[in-house]
């Protein structure tokens, strides 16, 4: 089972700020997926992806970054404030930074993730640039 999303919506050419949304989006995913490794805590990783939305000037359209894989697609350790049991190799960890813009709609980047040793390895794969589907 995966669970991975890539959302951006336009009609026609795509808008500054539809491409400004997804560079923000972007970066919140791959700095979520660098800092993905046994030991850190969900909620550090959430309050990793609330600065990066404050950085980039937006605001997060869940109270989440990301939940675990397993039976079911949404399961614990969910990235939020709180929980607080640290990672561990064998973990699958999903990073789903999402947004929704006024005139754009949602922006979303989502991956899953496999706890290594040291680090993660992503096991999704669809490209996350939205020139990709043109």
């Amino acid at each position: 089972m995966s669970d991975q999303c890539r959302s951006l919506a336009w009609d026609g050419e795509l808008s500054d700020a539809a491409k400004r949304g997804h560079a923000a989006i972007y970066r919140m995913n791959r700095e979520l997926r660098e800092a993905v490794r046994p030991g850190v805590l969900p909620s550090d990783l959430y309050r990793l992806t609330m600065r990066l939305f404050e950085e980039e000037g937006y605001d997060s359209l869940t109270p989440q970054a990301g939940h675990s894989l397993g039976r079911v697609a949404h399961e614990p350790p969910f990235l939020v404030e709180g929980s607080d049991r640290p990672l561990g190799p064998g973990m699958i960890v999903v990073v789903e930074p999402t947004m929704r813009l006024a005139g754009v709609g949602s922006i979303n980047i989502e991956d899953t993730t496999v706890v290594t040793e040291d680090g993660c390895e992503v096991l999704t794969s669809t490209p996350r640039e939205w020139d990709a589907f043109l």
